[in-house]
């Protein structure tokens, strides 16, 4: 994924190996690695779940599957609209205030100010039932392999 700020500039976050890097200015840090190499969900197929409440950093760790191979996401509508990167300040009395000074794009650079989108819409939950587990549970008993 990326944060895009308002002029235009991308600043990336990948997962390369066994590290989480950042990339901005043609410069990468490395933030976060690993002991476990390559990618654990290789060849697996995940369903993410998603609701209006899917929100900030629910919408990022959605967007860093999103587009990946043997993913899809469920829910009965978009997420809340705040795929963005904040930052806080500390004002003279003491008051903090947070602001928005990046919008969170997709591998493909796409932003989604209005909120993201299920890869399957499924229905109103009714009293004992949940549409979207339902939708996901029944794309992975199709799309997985059984014992």
């Amino acid at each position: 994924m990326s944060f895009i700020r308002r002029n235009g500039k991308s600043e990336v976050v990948r997962i390369d190996g066994s590290a989480v890097t950042y990339e901005s200015d043609g410069s990468t840090e490395t933030l976060a690695t690993s002991p476990v190499t390559g990618s654990s969900q290789a060849g697996r197929n995940i369903a993410v779940l998603q609701g209006p409440e899917t929100a900030s950093a629910g919408e990022s760790t959605l967007l860093a599957f999103r587009g990946q191979s043997g993913v899809r996401t469920f829910g009965e509508t978009t997420t809340a609209g705040f795929a963005t990167g904040n930052t806080s300040k500390t004002m003279s009395d003491g008051a903090v205030i947070v602001l928005t000074v990046a919008r969170i794009a997709d591998r493909t650079g796409l932003t989604y100010p209005d909120g993201i989108d299920p890869d399957q819409q499924t229905g109103a939950a009714a009293l004992g039932e949940d549409p979207t587990w339902a939708g996901a549970i029944d794309w992975l008993n199709a799309n997985c392999e059984h014992p």
